[in-house]
C-alpha cells in the first residue's frame, strides 16, 4: 500500500489529502473532538444527556 502521508518528501498538500481520504468520518470526528490528556478526567469525559 502507498501511504503518500507517511512519505515526508512528498508535499504537505498531498500528504493531508492522502491521509483524509483514508479516514472514516468516525476517526475524522474523533480527531476534532479530542480532549486534552490535562484535563481528561472521568467526569470530562463522561458521556452527557442532551435534553431536546
Amino acid at each position: 500500500m502507498n501511504c503518500i502521508y507517511k512519505d515526508p518528501s512528498a508535499p504537505i498538500e498531498a500528504r493531508v489529502q492522502d491521509l483524509l481520504s483514508r479516514m472514516t468520518l468516525q476517526e475524522k470526528i474523533g480527531q476534532m473532538t479530542q480532549i486534552e490528556r490535562s484535563v481528561a478526567t472521568p467526569s470530562a469525559i463522561r458521556p452527557r444527556r442532551r435534553s431536546v
